[in-house]
């Protein structure tokens, strides 16, 4: 009997020399850039020690592509790297679970294209999957399309096309109006304040920059509220723009689309083209996301529920924000179900009203009686406490009632549908098969008011669904009608709880 020949081992890319001493470059910049400071402060040669770190880190970068082979069998992954520190990292093609293809703009004018699987094993980064940086092009496909064919053999059912061929091809498309949606974050603000902490280290002052003066002196009482009026309106405008380039570059020409083999693939970016297949039996539900500008535009986004990624924070976006139709269309075509994220929502009733309106017009009382104190001791003007009384409660009583709106669940179907929030607002669509355990918890306030807060538990996405100030019976008949005979027993002991006192059950399913 003769046993198949091991597959040999191989190298990355040859073009990878090239690409990989410009990525340590760019990763050692800082402490390139702090060992010419401290050289040139200490003796003058600072220019010298700092050619000889480039000149280490480049070597280190070509050793890099000399010291890491790799092998790919039909039942093995294999990636063996390092010198000091041998490394061999294997994985089971049966255990993979996506396929992410990453091309920056270095890799793509020569050809290559970063390719990282996932597997789910782990939550930890050196066994969250393999890494390989980087093949040809034709390569990285090659290995996508093995991988794909491996999971096309184990999904049984979870990628079949219905009857009428509907159930495969492009899903969703990016379209340029899509671009009206960009402004509304947070990411560009936080970019420009990392920026000016940057260059204020480096010895160039924001403030030199003449809205920022007039923003910072404003603030001080030096231009007045004209002053502060400007200097606000340039920060808004430019953190507006960089949230536009960010989606722009970020989400440029993005597709969703169903393949024959059972998976989920999104391909998105301009500059950095990235491609993730994700085995669509692994998908356990969506999660709608509709932040509080988003929604006055009539926009979302959605992202998937999936067991097998790096970590509970790493999210399939399938469909970034757009508008709202757009999305829900593109999320149900996902789930092969249009109900679930166009449910009507099971309100949790005036107590959990309640808490929503004193979480959020106590805190605004506070701070009215505290700036009425200032205006008593001639340390806050007059203005700015009557225009409190104008601002804070009537924003904190809007609030309150909008996340009391957004508050309620449903079953629809084989689907758990939990929604959340205000500011940020969330409606996340779980599988019931997917729920793998609850999770009971109430506090001292939520004992007198007959309320607690139940969480699903699942291996995918966050890994727990909270369902926010739902009452004893509604929880009972919302746990037995997802998850029939799992926690019965459990939440007949709900009235003796002590107060804090938390409780788990759950069953593998």
């Amino acid at each position: 009997m003769t046993t198949a020949p091991e597959a040999p081992w191989k190298r990355l890319s040859p073009r990878m020399l090239l690409v990989h001493p410009l990525q340590e470059l760019a990763r050692m910049a800082p402490a390139l850039v702090a060992a010419l400071i401290a050289g040139s402060a200490a003796g003058g040669h600072g220019d010298i020690w700092t050619l000889a770190a480039a000149a280490l880190t480049v070597a280190l970068a070509l050793l890099r592509w000399f010291t890491t082979t790799y092998r790919i069998s039909p039942e093995l992954l294999e990636l063996r790297k390092g010198l000091v520190k041998r490394q061999i990292s294997s994985v089971p093609t049966d255990r993979v679970r996506a396929v992410d293809l990453t091309a920056h703009v270095a890799h793509r004018v020569l050809g290559l294209t970063r390719v990282t699987v996932s597997t789910g094993h782990s939550a930890k980064a050196e066994h969250e999957g393999l890494r390989f940086d980087a093949l040809t092009r034709a390569e990285a496909e090659l290995l996508r399309d093995q991988l794909v064919d491996a999971l096309r053999l184990r999904t049984t059912g979870a990628g079949d096309v219905g009857e009428d061929g509907s159930g495969q091809g492009e899903l969703a498309r990016m379209r340029p109006g899509w671009i009206r949606f960009a402004p509304f974050s947070l990411s560009g603000f936080v970019l420009l304040g990392a920026l000016a902490v940057v260059l204020e280290e480096s010895g160039f002052s924001p403030s030199s920059f003449g809205p920022v003066d007039r923003l910072v002196h404003g603030l001080r009482g030096a231009y007045g509220p004209e002053g502060v009026a400007w200097g606000l309106l340039a920060v808004l405008a430019a953190g507006l723009l960089v949230n536009v380039a960010e989606y722009a570059v970020k989400h440029g020409d993005f597709r969703l689309t169903r393949q024959e083999s059972g998976t989920l693939e999104t391909s998105h970016g301009l500059f950095t083209v990235r491609t993730v297949t994700l085995e669509e039996r692994r998908v356990r539900g969506v999660e709608l996301r509709e932040s509080l500008p988003l929604r006055l535009l009539g926009g979302a986004g959605c992202v998937a529920i999936a067991t097998g990624m790096r970590s509970p924070r790493t999210h399939v976006h399938l469909v970034p924000s757009g508008p709202r139709g757009e999305v829900v269309r593109a999320a149900d075509a996902v789930l092969r179900d249009p109900g679930p994220l166009s449910a009507t929502l099971t309100g949790h009733g005036p107590a959990a009203r309640r808490r929503r309106f004193n979480r959020t017009l106590v805190p605004a009382v506070l701070t009215f009686v505290v700036l009425g104190a200032g205006w008593a001791h001639d340390e806050v003007p007059f203005g700015v406490w009557c225009a409190s009384l104008l601002l804070l409660l009537p924003v904190a009583a809007l609030l309150a009632r909008d996340r009391y709106t957004g508050l309620g669940h449903a079953l629809s179907g084989s689907y758990l549908v939990v929604g959340r929030g205000s500011l940020a607002r969330s409606r996340a669509a779980l599988s019931c098969d997917g729920i793998i355990g609850w999770n009971l918890r109430r506090s001292p306030f939520q004992r007198r008011a007959k309320l607690l807060t139940l969480t699903a538990t699942t291996a995918g996405g966050l890994r727990k669904y909270v369902v926010q100030d739902i009452g004893d019976q509604e929880a009972l008949r919302l746990v037995q009608g997802a998850t029939p005979g799992m926690l019965a027993p459990f939440l007949e002991t709900a009235g003796r709880h002590r107060p804090g006192r938390t409780e788990t059950a759950g069953a593998c399913r």
